[in-house]
């Protein structure tokens, strides 16, 4: 995987101009803008390939692994969102930080503490690593985005998917599999079953799903999956997931059913049957859809 290329160019920038702080220029920041587009193109290929993966693994009853990666595909969402906004988590210098690409922005510092929730009295957390950081950029920049509109058990939802992941990935001694988790009980399905549970999630224009603890493992990242598709939709100007992976794979976009309940209900037995099914295969399928379904929504 190539070095971020927000991160090459602030760090050849820093050996032109050594003051890490010093403000963007015009020039500069319509500079960085382009870099970003590119930037959260890859990053939504790492999304969207991370919960096909997620998926595939839950038919399989990897349920440890699958809440592994269901978190890994929002945290890899997040940075394209982050990029498609002109946002940028950036090491510079051996610094971390921020920066947005506008004339006059300048590299900023996290805080030691981030908050889990939208209660301004609740007791933050250590912020540390790329993770709790990104997560920040979210909540600090976008506080109003569909995102964080509800919480989850009492937190921002990208932080109750985070300690989701930490349970199965460290608090459980020992992978529960193939007996799901109380996170899965209601996807402990036939393939069949979980086929119709994944489209219900990806009709879901009510939030029905998203936000519920006993469905949001899934629903969520879908949620989040559907939103960034949208946002390239809306900034015209950017490269679509189908269109950068049609230029990288050379693959013809298949041919998609225009009722919205068809569509989701195949994309769904698509991701039920990627246990099986190249992953090549299925990435333009779902790069294709997740724009079409933006295109009308």
């Amino acid at each position: 995987m190539s070095e971020h290329g927000v991160n090459a160019y602030l760090n050849r920038r820093l050996e032109i101009v050594p003051d890490h702080t010093h403000p963007l220029s015009d020039v500069e920041a319509l500079e960085l803008s382009e870099i970003l587009k590119n930037d959260a193109s890859k990053y939504y290929r790492s999304g969207i390939v991370t919960y096909i993966e997620a998926i595939s693994g839950i038919s399989r009853k990897t349920w440890s692994w699958s809440a592994v990666k269901l978190y890994y595909s929002v945290f890899y969402l997040v940075r394209s969102l982050l990029a498609l906004e002109g946002v940028a988590y950036v090491s510079v210098g051996k610094k971390l930080g921020w920066i947005r690409t506008v004339p006059g922005a300048v590299f900023t510092k996290f805080p030691d503490k981030r908050a889990c929730t939208g209660d301004p009295q609740a007791t933050k957390k250590n912020l540390s690593g790329s993770h709790g950081s990104v997560l920040y950029l979210l909540e600090k920049n976008f506080p109003n985005s569909r995102l964080l509109s509800q919480e989850i058990d009492g937190l921002y939802p990208t932080e109750w998917l985070m300690r989701a992941r930490e349970y199965h990935n460290y608090q459980v001694c020992g992978f529960a599999d193939p007996k799901p988790t109380t996170f899965f009980e209601k996807h402990s399905l036939e393939r069949q079953g979980l086929a119709r549970l994944v489209a219900a999630y990806l009709a879901d224009e009510e939030n029905l799903y998203t936000f519920s603890p006993e469905h949001a493992i899934v629903a969520y990242p879908t949620f989040v999956l559907k939103h960034v598709a949208k946002r390239f939709e809306d900034i015209a100007s950017i490269t679509t997931p189908a269109t950068y992976w049609h230029e990288e794979s050379g693959d013809n976009h298949p041919e998609l059913t225009n009722d919205d309940s068809e569509e989701f209900t195949r994309m769904a037995t698509a991701l039920i049957e990627a246990a099986s099914a190249p992953m090549e295969s299925l990435q333009p399928l779902f790069a294709y859809a997740f724009s079409n379904y933006a295109r009308r929504h």
